[in-house]
């Protein structure tokens, strides 16, 4: 017990000075690339327009980490606790209850499993790591969390529910 005080106090005073609690173990992030391209995420616009400060605390909420070829994210009916934003390499997307639908491969700055992550289903498709990649994460719990905390956050995540692509996917 007396060799975790240090550590204890170190805890303290960080989470009073910083308002968060320093990881026990190093987690990479890459804020400042992901920063870079936050606004340029076609397939899930909710960042586009969000304040510096709001991207910086999604930043820092990201866990970045490299997969080798063939690691499979999801398959259909895994329930979606994480949203996927590649850095780089590619991703495909396959459709096993669609089988006539063309494979989609996905590479820098596209997210895969928003739709299933916004919504809270589970997924549809299965997706499988084309290449070695580079992913950043983001855990649901985090996102409901900065959801209560960004007036804006939540008002993008809307408008991107009312997209009529996203109705579509909603009603089948």
């Amino acid at each position: 017990l007396h060799d975790a005080l240090p550590i204890l106090d170190l805890a303290l005073v960080t989470l009073s000075e910083k308002r968060k609690i320093k990881s026990a173990v190093h987690i990479t992030q890459k804020k400042t690339e992901f920063l870079n391209i936050a606004r340029k995420i076609n397939r899930f616009p909710v960042f586009s327009y969000l304040p510096q400060e709001d991207l910086e605390d999604i930043a820092d909420r990201l866990v970045y980490r490299h997969y080798p070829n063939g690691h499979v994210f999801f398959q259909p009916d895994e329930f979606s606790d994480r949203l996927y934003i590649i850095h780089q390499g590619e991703v495909e997307i396959i459709y096993p209850r669609h089988l006539e639908k063309p494979v989609l491969v996905l590479t820098t700055s596209d997210p895969f499993g928003e739709l299933s992550f916004v919504i809270g289903a589970s997924h549809t498709v299965t997706a499988i790591a084309k290449t070695d990649v580079d992913i950043w994460t983001l855990r649901k719990q985090d996102f409901e969390e900065m959801l209560q905390q960004s007036p804006l956050l939540e008002e993008s995540v809307k408008n991107f529910l009312e997209q009529p692509k996203i109705n579509d996917y909603l009603q089948t």
